[in-house]
């Protein structure tokens, strides 16, 4: 008979667990159905489904990606990137482009093509210059089609380039002949000579007037000069009933604008002064005056001092006026230097109210740029002026370097260098290319109330548009 089952002592219990610790090790094996699983690993490893949600881009990027994935590889290289945004006006030495694309665009294509995939493509674009580039891709800039603009550009370029009347300094400068143009968003093209470098002369005007403009205010700066065309030579010694200078646009205007600009500060520091505005006009490049011509040309200074005192006797200028300070700060601004690039986006700086389109920069109020358009749109070539605003209808002012600044207002600029001049001072070039250009678009100021059906091109639109 089996004797009852008892529990063993606590005495008992202890010895085991002794001999267990000082005993071999036991190896127990578990079968993989009943281990538990790694709860930690498991969470932190994506599944397939989570990796391609990852990796899938924006819809708006991945259809801008699948637009210019044009060969259906899944791919697109740096020139098909490069191509398409400079089809619309967007070069790769945009300033406005974050440096990574920008090294990106501006390396050789066929020595490195450059492929990207969708997620390289959209890694390229991050940081403040992606709503640029989708707006410049999706053609939604202030001329959607603007690869259209610059072929018809190349044309008239082409055509006046003929064009061998005017008197030049010499043979070599006849032949010279740069086109830039630049909108209100920054959109850019360029033909020729765009990066020789001129003298601004009389183009300096209308800047130095918006500079007065600014710091004097309206009613200040037209106690001393006035608002019409004169009807004479930019440079005749002549002044309005008041005893005046006519306008800001001639001679005698323009040195009075000048007596207006920082009077306290000594010559060099005024020269800075408008150099600094010159510079933030054109996208802050550097901009310098020639010293050479400066100090060994006489830019009419005889003359200029013979209206300063006619001025000074009727007195026009503010008081303690120093004549010849302010002359030679004038004969300094003519000598402004800039390029054509430069120029075109000091124009689409004023097409723009006052703010330059590649910085964002506020320079003028748009009231001072109102007035300062008014005046050059009659009497801003100099005394052709009203022709040009009959027959191009477009705010302009040329100087007798060649040099012709033109703003269409609300879209964009335009600058031309072409020494050859007429009778007026004029470039002959740049006066027929705008001639040009206003036979097939509608930019004359009055083109809306003529042409209401827009039988001419309206660039602000979209071609599908004019199609239709």
């Amino acid at each position: 008979m089996l004797a009852p089952c008892a529990y063993p002592s606590a005495g008992f219990a202890v010895s085991l667990v002794d001999g267990l610790r000082k005993g071999p090790k036991l190896h127990i094996r578990i079968p993989m159905k009943d281990r538990a699983p790694k709860t930690r690993a498991s969470k932190n490893t994506p599944s397939p489904a989570e990796k391609a949600e990852a990796r899938a881009l924006p819809d708006d990027l991945q259809s801008l990606f699948d637009s210019l994935d044009t060969r259906k590889k899944g791919t697109l290289n740096r020139q098909q990137l490069l191509g398409r945004l400079q089809d619309a006006g967007i070069q790769s030495d945009d300033a406005r482009l974050e440096k990574k694309l920008a090294d990106f665009l501006r390396k050789d294509a066929k020595k490195d093509p450059g492929e990207l995939d969708a997620a390289s493509f959209a890694e390229l674009l991050e940081g403040r210059s992606q709503e640029l580039v989708k707006k410049a891709l999706l053609n939604q800039l202030s001329i959607p089609d603007f690869k259209q603009l610059c072929q018809d550009v190349e044309r008239y370029y082409t055509k006046t380039k003929k064009i061998t009347e005017g008197e030049a300094g010499s043979k070599a400068e006849a032949k010279c002949y740069g086109i830039s143009v630049c909108t209100i968003d920054g959109q850019r093209f360029r033909l020729g000579d765009h990066e020789r470098k001129f003298m601004l002369q009389s183009a300096c005007k209308p800047i130095n007037y918006a500079i007065a403009l600014h710091e004097r205010g309206e009613q200040t700066v037209h106690r001393h000069v006035g608002r019409e065309p004169s009807g004479r030579g930019y440079n005749g010694l002549v002044l309005n009933q008041e005893g005046l200078p006519h306008n800001p646009m001639i001679n005698a205007g323009a040195i009075m604008t000048c007596s207006l600009i920082k009077p306290e500060r000594s010559v060099a520091k005024r020269l800075k002064h408008v150099l600094d505005i010159w510079s933030r006009l054109s996208g802050n490049t550097p901009v310098d005056y020639n010293r050479e011509i400066h100090e060994n040309g006489d830019m009419g200074s005889s003359r200029n001092m013979a209206l300063s005192y006619y001025m000074k006797e009727k007195g026009a200028f503010p008081q303690d006026t120093d004549l010849y300070k302010t002359i030679e700060f004038y004969r300094k601004s003519c000598s402004i230097e800039v390029t054509t690039d430069q120029l075109a986006l000091a124009a689409a700086t004023l097409a723009n109210g006052g703010r330059c389109p590649t910085t964002g920069d506020s320079i003028f109020k748009s009231d001072d740029v109102r007035d300062c358009l008014s005046l050059m749109l009659t009497c801003g070539m100099y005394d052709y002026s009203g022709e040009f605003a009959f027959l191009v209808g477009l705010p302009a002012k040329s100087g007798v370097s060649g040099a012709l600044m033109v703003v269409v207002p609300g879209l964009m600029g335009i600058a031309i260098y072409s020494p050859p001049i007429d009778d007026h001072g004029n470039t002959v070039r740049g006066v027929e290319f705008c001639k040009e250009l206003v036979k097939e678009y509608s930019f004359h100021v009055y083109d809306h109330v003529v042409d209401p059906a827009h039988e001419k091109k309206d660039p602000r639109r979209p071609r599908r548009q004019e199609q239709q």
